[in-house]
């Protein structure tokens, strides 16, 4: 199910892909709804999720590609 079909509170577990970091997120806001091939889904984390998951704070490289998965 796309992000932007989950109800407030869901818990995901996001994955990098490349690294295979991974952690729960909790869905607490709605963000665009646009996908197309140049633009894929996205999920905004807090910077301290995306570092967690391997990311660098840096405008050049703000974007990761991950696994979501919908947790109970």
């Amino acid at each position: 199910m796309p992000a932007r079909y989950l109800p407030f509170n869901t818990r995901v577990k996001v994955t990098n892909n490349a690294n295979g970091s991974s952690l729960i997120v909790r869905i607490n806001d709605r963000g665009t709804f646009t996908q197309t091939p140049q633009e894929p889904k996205c999920l905004d984390l807090t910077d301290g999720a995306f570092q967690r998951l391997g990311g660098v704070i840096d405008p050049d490289q703000g974007h990761i590609e991950v696994t979501e998965e919908m947790l109970p």
